[in-house]
């Protein structure tokens, strides 16, 4: 329906254009024909039609109050990018990779789970049919010969998720992926007490468990009011970052005026990423924090 209504808006000829619509979750959805092609997210693997349906359903809508529209051309195949690489990890099970339009864990009750291809023994991938711009990449462990998933069944443990690539027209994006299994002894993190003096911010950070030598949990500040679609990327651009050491204590300085809540990760499989449900997670959340 999004497709439809922006395309009525940009082609109908009137100044303020309503699309009212009427669906459940059995009927399906409306995607552009390179979405369909793509087959990468839910609303482009529900239909049982082919992929230009979805234009030529955009194209007669438009038509019924502005017979003069041209559709755009067909899509170019041409215009399909790739993602390869390899994965180096030294686990007993099979692995898969798996490519996603938003950086988050797959969802295995319904088709959420994105596309996916098998790690080959010499640990290499390879992803094809990508439609240019951001993409996010995940690695499981499986129990399967093959990438494919029915509903409800689950990957064995996802190792790590939300690593951006960039898919470019006619083009093959590398990335490689260095994975160990993560490993530490501490249990959990939570927020302690937390206080504001001047442009400083500090506070305390309770550890559950011991801390080792070479781990950092990393601290943030981020802007309250500011909408997040995801936790994932709000917890990779925090306005203020810091370190927080065995002892918990931490302290921003030099904090910009603003209103303020505090966010921390441990990076429990050490890939530079903030992401929950595999590293450890205090989401920025709660007291909210006002420097003058």
């Amino acid at each position: 329906m999004a497709e439809l209504g922006l395309k009525c808006r940009e082609n109908s000829g009137f100044e303020k254009t309503v699309i009212v619509g009427y669906a459940n979750d059995a009927v399906g959805y409306i995607v552009s024909e390179g979405e369909a092609l793509e087959a990468l997210t839910y609303a482009s693997t529900g239909s049982i039609f082919g992929p230009r349906r979805g234009r030529t359903i955009v194209t007669e809508a438009i038509k019924l109050v502005n017979p003069e529209y041209r559709p755009d051309p067909p899509f170019d195949p041409k215009t399909f990018g790739s993602i390869a690489g390899r994965v180096h990890y030294d686990g007993k099970f099979r692995l898969v990779v798996g490519v996603m339009d938003l950086p988050r864990r797959p969802g295995y009750g319904i088709h959420a789970w994105g596309r996916r291809a098998m790690v080959g023994e010499d640990g290499s991938y390879r992803i094809e049919r990508l439609l240019p711009g951001r993409k996010f990449l995940y690695v499981a462990e499986t129990e399967k010969d093959s990438p494919e998933l029915e509903r409800w069944e689950k990957d064995k443990k996802i190792l790590t998720y939300g690593r951006l690539a960039v898919v470019r027209p006619g083009r093959t994006t590398y990335v490689d992926f260095y994975i160990k299994e993560p490993e530490t002894d501490v249990k959990a993190l939570k927020l302690g007490s937390v206080e504001v003096e001047g442009n400083t911010i500090a506070g305390r950070l309770i550890i559950e468990g011991k801390l080792g030598s070479e781990e950092r949990i990393v601290g943030g500040l981020y802007p309250f009011g500011v909408p997040y679609r995801n936790d994932f990327l709000r917890l990779q651009s925090p306005a203020v970052r810091t370190e927080v050491g065995p002892s918990g204590e931490f302290a921003f300085h030099a904090v910009p005026p603003g209103r303020y809540q505090v966010g921390f990760f441990l990076d429990v499989n050490d890939n530079g990423l903030a992401e929950p449900g595999i590293d450890l997670v205090v989401r920025p959340s709660g007291q909210v924090l006002e420097v003058r």
